[in-house]
């Protein structure tokens, strides 16, 4: 059972395997693991179906939304899950095994939603900005409902495609009513928190995202002088939609910056491990816990580039991405994916950017490389011609090539 903590409460949180999950499987073989979670979840659901906050259920049920059921986004871990392992080790029978269960919770979700939304949760557990709960309770109801779309699609469910594609139009259209400041790539009460949740699951209008990035460094470099202000959730997505659109540089800076609140603060304070909190406690918080460990995962995917392709099924078709960060000279990354390793070895020195990149045989990938012209390319030994991609947000540098 991964635990929140393995001194003190020692229970198996939804929320802390769903907020680190994706950090975890670059780290180990987390297959066995999480499918085991899974079931577990499944095991404690509630009588009319909920997923409870803790599984094994031990009776916790903060903000419950009735019969003893956790948190939307603590029982969003189930779902999650059965999409990440088909992504990360295309394990499809799982999905087929579990679609009752989350079937079920979807059902529950839908009985409890007020006009499409979810107006209770804990949103963005332990963080420092105000927490736009509404907003993100009925962004998670909208996750479960694309889920259980692609669930019942792959599944072949016609008629559950139908329906669930419908409930995931009518939350989308609510949260865009409700929670967007038109033509200001803004959302509820646009802090760290709102825009990353908005950016993360793809609610932001295309051509408002220039916007909504903006205001999210807004966020960070004017009101919290470039500090994270972020929780459970955010803390893991922020840094990936800053890389993802080009402003890996400022992931960087945030994830590196000294002083209260973030990482360093807690290695200057002496931490040899991570805190559940970004303030130091003596009597409350835990000092030894694995959420905010979720930046590991956006080592592996921007610094390093190892990325799947959102219709990867066990990590078969790649994304190589790797941000350009002047910063940084060099960077060597490796992922043991069920076909075999992945690798990218690139080194940024007097303006020149060397990458290196190795992907298993039965698969494939689609390289990124960060560059303000055409760039010398060898595949095997042999030039390679690269297609330009105008447009990208590169920091310094506004274009990136692709092969």
């Amino acid at each position: 059972m991964q635990s929140d903590c393995p001194h003190r409460e020692k229970f198996g949180y939804g929320a802390d395997m769903l907020a680190t999950s994706e950090a975890y499987i670059y780290n180990f073989d987390m297959h066995a693991f999480y499918a085991k979670a899974i079931r577990d979840y499944e095991d404690a659901a509630r009588p009319e179906g909920g997923f409870t906050e803790t599984a094994p259920f031990v009776g916790i049920a903060d903000v419950s939304l009735g019969d003893g059921s956790g948190p939307i986004g603590w029982g969003t871990f189930h779902p999650a899950m059965l999409d990440k392992l088909y992504r990360y080790y295309g394990n499809e029978e799982l999905i087929r095994e579990q679609y009752p269960a989350a079937k079920r919770w979807m059902e529950f979700l839908q009985s409890k939603a007020v006009n499409h939304t979810i107006n209770i949760g804990l949103s963005d557990h332990e963080s420092i900005a105000e927490k736009p709960v509404r907003f993100t309770s009925t962004l998670f109801y909208y996750y479960n409902a694309c889920l259980m779309t692609r669930f019942a699609g792959l599944l072949g469910l016609e008629k559950d495609t139908r329906r669930y594609e419908q409930v995931s139009r009518n939350i989308r259209q609510t949260l865009l009513n409700e929670f967007h400041h038109q033509r200001t790539g803004q959302f509820d009460n646009h802090n760290q928190i709102a825009q990353s949740f908005a950016l993360y699951f793809d609610l932001v209008p295309e051509q408002e995202i220039p916007q909504a990035i903006d205001c999210l460094i807004r966020e960070i470099d004017v009101v919290h002088q470039g500090h994270i202000a972020t929780g459970m959730f955010a803390t893991a997505w922020m840094p990936l939609m800053l890389s993802k659109h080009g402003y890996g540089w400022k992931a960087f800076d945030v994830v590196s910056k000294s002083g209260f609140p973030g990482w360093a603060y807690m290695f200057e304070e002496g931490a040899t491990s991570i805190w559940e909190h970004w303030a130091f406690s003596d009597n409350t918080f835990s000092h030894n816990h694995p959420m905010f460990g979720s930046i590991s995962e956006w080592f592996y995917k921007c610094i390093g580039g190892i990325q799947p392709a959102p219709d990867a099924i066990g990590f078969n078709k790649i994304i190589i991405r790797p941000d350009h960060i002047e910063k940084l000279e060099w960077a060597k990354t490796s992922y043991h994916s069920i076909h075999g390793e992945i690798s990218t070895d690139w080194k940024n020195r007097k303006g020149q950017f060397d990458l290196k990149v190795k992907v298993p045989s039965g698969c494939t990938a689609q390289v990124h490389i960060p560059v303000s012209r055409s760039p010398k390319v060898l595949l095997d030994g042999k030039n390679k011609t690269v297609m330009k991609q105008p447009g990208t947000r590169m920091g310094k540098r506004d274009t990136s090539s692709s092969m």
